[in-house]
C-alpha cells in the first residue's frame, strides 16, 4: 500500500518531434529526483496519475494513415510498444480504416489518458528515466506530440520497490 506524500499533483511538460515523416523516433526524459527521505523500510517514488496529449502537423485523411505515441520505462524501445509489453506506461494509437470520403471523426485535444484505478491509485514509476516514442504511417511531414504528465510522490514498502525495479529488468 502506498502512502501519498503530495496532496496535489505536479507535472512535467515536454514534446517529441519525429526526425522525419513516417520514422520511428524515441527520446529519453529524466525524471525528477525525490528530495524526500523515506527511511530504511520504504522508498519514495513517482505515481503517474494521468497524461494529457496534443498532436500537431498530422493528416489522418486516407485509409491506413496512423499516428502512434507511447511512454515506456526500461531501455529505449525500437518501436512504439503496445499495451501487452510489460514496460509500457501508456500507448495511444490513432488510425484511419476503411472509406475516408465521409464520416471522419474529429479529435478533440488535449486528449487525456487516465492511469488511475477506481480507487485513485496511479501507475508507480521507480525509474530515473522514461522513454517517449512516436511513429507514423502515411504522413506528409514529421509530426509532433506535446504531453504533460501529472504525478505525485508516494512512499511504498521497500519490498514493493524491489519488485517494481526488478520488473524493469525483463
Amino acid at each position: 500500500m502506498s502512502k501519498v506524500i503530495d496532496r496535489f499533483p505536479n507535472y512535467i511538460s515536454s514534446s517529441i518531434t519525429q526526425s522525419a515523416a513516417n520514422t520511428f523516433t524515441t527520446q529519453t526524459l529524466a525524471m525528477p529526483i525525490p528530495r524526500i527521505t523515506s527511511g530504511a523500510r520504504s522508498a519514495t517514488i513517482m505515481e503517474f496519475l494521468y497524461i494529457d496529449l496534443s498532436q500537431d502537423n498530422f493528416d489522418l485523411v486516407a485509409s491506413g494513415d496512423r499516428v502512434q505515441f507511447g511512454i515506456t520505462v526500461g531501455s529505449p524501445p525500437t518501436a512504439v510498444n503496445a499495451l501487452d509489453h510489460s514496460q509500457v506506461i501508456c500507448h495511444m494509437d490513432r488510425s484511419v480504416e476503411g472509406p475516408t470520403a465521409v464520416g471522419l471523426i474529429p479529435w478533440t485535444f488535449p486528449y487525456r489518458i487516465d492511469l488511475q484505478d477506481k480507487n485513485g491509485y496511479g501507475f508507480l514509476v521507480a525509474a530515473d528515466n522514461i522513454n517517449i516514442s512516436m511513429t507514423t504511417t502515411g504522413q506528409a511531414a514529421a509530426c509532433r506530440t506535446f504531453f504533460r504528465i501529472y504525478y505525485r510522490f508516494v512512499t511504498i514498502p521497500i519490498t514493493e520497490y524491489v519488485g517494481i525495479v526488478s520488473s524493469l529488468m525483463t
